[in-house]
């Protein structure tokens, strides 16, 4: 029986999904929390595919990037609730065998199994717009040019957090934080941190991180009034 590993960060969708699975006569031999959790099975069981969890901005791409390069000949199907227009074609570059939202229906998500297990890829009719029509807009947008951390360093940045918060959350030093914006400015073009919020509320990149979306909210419209505040003309009394 063909046999796929589960890597979702919630139980109960694990759950769900191998019940799914099962029904439709697939094996569950292992399922895991994360990468680091599921490694153990990934090195000592058979598995045709797997079911990769992508639910924050940047990261999931950079641990898909590691499956891949360790594991190349398993595919790998990325399930996420992030704007599939968005990752969708971010995932495919990063080597994915295919990306589904959440909100997909099971047997979507079965086709779509069996689609990559036959070696192809799943593309859906979104993805595959963008993928035809889209390169005037995804291909060639700013983000597109980022590597996932910078992108990540983007989104952090464009909903409020200080570079040293950002640095304490991804486990890095000040200074390569501040390398990764002067690298933002650079290839987006802008020069400063007022400009990096504007792009980021302008292309509603924030948003697509679900844990942060309302705090995001309140930050922005507070960090976009200071900046407006900031860039208006001061008002000066003329001494005689």
């Amino acid at each position: 029986m063909t046999a796929i590993i589960i890597v979702d960060s919630h139980p109960i969708v694990r759950e769900g999904i191998k019940a799914i699975l099962i029904t439709a006569g697939f094996t569950v031999p292992s399922e895991a929390g994360s990468l680091e959790q599921a490694l153990p099975a990934l090195k000592s069981t058979s598995c045709d595919a797997i079911l990769f969890e992508i639910s924050g901005v940047g990261a999931g791409l950079d641990v898909l990037k590691h499956i891949k390069s360790e594991f190349r000949r398993i595919p790998v199907l990325v399930l996420s609730n992030l704007p599939e227009e968005e990752y969708g074609p971010r995932a495919l570059a990063a080597s994915a065998a295919g990306y589904l939202c959440k909100s997909c229906r099971p047997e979507t998500l079965i086709a779509a199994l069996h689609q990559v297990l036959r070696g192809g890829r799943y593309v859906s009719p979104l993805v595959g717009e963008r993928l035809a029509f889209g390169s005037q807009t995804w291909r060639r947008s700013a983000q597109d040019l980022l590597s996932p951390r910078e992108y990540e360093v983007l989104c952090r940045i464009g909903y409020g957090e200080a570079v040293s918060d950002i640095a304490t959350e991804l486990n890095l030093s000040v200074k390569t934080i501040s390398t990764y914006r002067a690298r933002l400015l650079d290839k987006l073009e802008l020069r400063n941190n007022a400009e990096l919020i504007r792009y980021v509320i302008r292309n509603d990149l924030a948003a697509t991180d679900q844990k942060h979306v309302l705090r995001q909210k309140t930050v922005l419209a507070q960090r976009a009034a200071t900046s407006a505040k900031a860039a208006s003309p001061q008002s000066t009394t003329a001494t005689p």
